[in-house]
């Protein structure tokens, strides 16, 4: 089983009543409503401002671990260091960025969020799965 935490706010007892007539209203638990505005808030809170944070180990893809073995063995061929940037990248050097962010760009450029919005999906899933 994974290891699952839990989060809290504090809310006032009025508020709490009107949150969870709210979830009633719309066929929800609170429990679930809180989920799901969690997860929406977190996407709205980080449109626009980037957040970056250290990869763990397993978040490195298949190919980024393939890459980084490379890059280690062309580091360790005679001569490496002195090598100019283009003709490391020639040799086949590319680096993997051991963060992971909502602003990267992908391999044709194009924006994507590899922390929040999946983060906010996962939360997402507990509710309407």
């Amino acid at each position: 089983m994974s290891d699952f935490k839990t989060l809290t706010i504090k809310v006032s007892a009025a508020d709490h009543k009107k949150l969870k007539a709210i979830a009633s209203q719309e066929g929800r638990r609170l429990d679930d409503l809180s989920q799901l505005v969690y997860a929406q808030g977190l996407e709205i809170f980080y449109c626009e401002t980037g957040v970056s944070i250290k990869k763990e180990p397993h978040e490195y893809t298949e190919k980024e671990n393939l890459q980084l073995a490379k890059n280690k063995q062309l580091e360790a061929s005679e001569g490496w260091s002195d090598l100019e940037w283009e003709e490391r990248k020639k040799r086949g050097f590319k680096h993997v960025s051991d963060w992971i962010s909502n602003h990267e760009r992908d391999d044709s450029g194009q924006f994507v969020d590899r922390l929040i919005d999946p983060l906010a999906e996962r939360i997402k899933a507990f509710a309407i799965d």
